[in-house]
């Protein structure tokens, strides 16, 4: 297995970064894109160098001070092989443009921020929509950039159920990321990692960074991503079923879906009491959930 970022993202596939507003996830595909085009360590991950090119679809008001609070936080210029990409871009329609966008690049790493403004128009909760939205992708990770393609992207309404859109995005992710906020706290895990550390979870903070003032005399900031302690998550006892559904998980060792966990337990225990376990261990990290899947967290350590 070759790695761009090791045990977390391959060299070539599609991956997300993907969270909630507010969670930093932009801040933090940034942070990593950088780190690759440097070959920095992430996270205490070992990085391969690449050539990054960053597609900025959302946001790109306030940007340009991201960019600048990253130099002046980091006391030097951005990395010589990181591109930006700051026009309307359709992962749908606009290949060509993408192409040559990264003529004379060789394998870099695309990033897409953010994938809804990727593909306007489109219904991401559409089989359909959300099917020709991943063809085009995988058409881009493998025959337009021969490398890896990351799509930062937004969660559902419900944050539990994980990446939004159609339960076919997530399944055809070769790697993703997930960003979580409590209060100032946040943290991202491996969400899904072939081959790598599927469940594993680091903590950040965004440090906020005095760039000046403007023509009014108001301060302009930004913010930077800082590594900081994963949270603790409080300790409780589990109840019998709680006891008894991650037991089985940690059998299984892979995902497995709700309905098929449930019908394992007919007879022992009501389908209502099993669901309900499983919703309060996700919450307590004891297990990890993405469009209908559920895997033991301890699997994965």
């Amino acid at each position: 297995m070759r790695w761009c970022v090791k045990g977390l993202l391959p060299d070539e596939g599609i991956a997300a970064v993907y969270g909630p507003s507010t969670s930093g996830k932009s801040f933090l595909a940034l942070d990593l894109a950088c780190a690759i085009a440097e070959g920095r360590t992430w996270f205490g991950r070992r990085v391969t160098p690449h050539d990054v090119v960053y597609a900025v679809l959302e946001g790109d008001a306030g940007f340009s001070a991201r960019l600048a609070a990253w130099e002046q936080h980091n006391r030097r210029a951005l990395p010589k092989r990181l591109k930006f990409i700051v026009e309307p871009m359709s992962l749908l329609d606009d290949v060509m443009k993408l192409t040559v966008s990264l003529y004379g690049i060789d394998r870099p790493v695309v990033f897409i921020d953010t994938l809804n403004a990727s593909i306007p128009g489109a219904d991401e909760n559409s089989s359909r929509d959300m099917g020709m939205a991943i063809e085009a992708a995988k058409n881009i990770a493998r025959f337009t950039i021969g490398g890896l393609l990351v799509l930062v992207a937004h969660t559902g309404k419900d944050e539990s159920r994980g990446l939004r859109g159609h339960s076919s995005l997530f399944a055809a992710l070769d790697a993703a990321i997930q960003t979580t906020r409590d209060g100032d706290t946040r943290s991202w895990c491996a969400a899904k990692a072939k081959d790598g550390l599927d469940g594993d979870t680091c903590g950040f903070r965004l440090r906020q960074v005095f760039l000046g003032v403007d023509s009014d005399g108001d301060t302009i900031t930004s913010c930077v991503v800082e590594q900081v302690d994963a949270p603790d998550r409080p300790v409780r006892r589990l109840g019998e079923v709680e006891g008894a559904v991650l037991e089985f998980l940690i059998a299984r060792r892979v995902g497995v879906k709700k309905t098929e966990i449930a019908q394992h337990f007919d007879g022992r225990y009501r389908r209502t009491s099993v669901y309900r376990a499983l919703k309060a261990l996700v919450k307590a990290g004891a297990a990890h959930e993405s469009v209908g899947m559920v895997a033991a967290a301890a699997v994965a350590k």
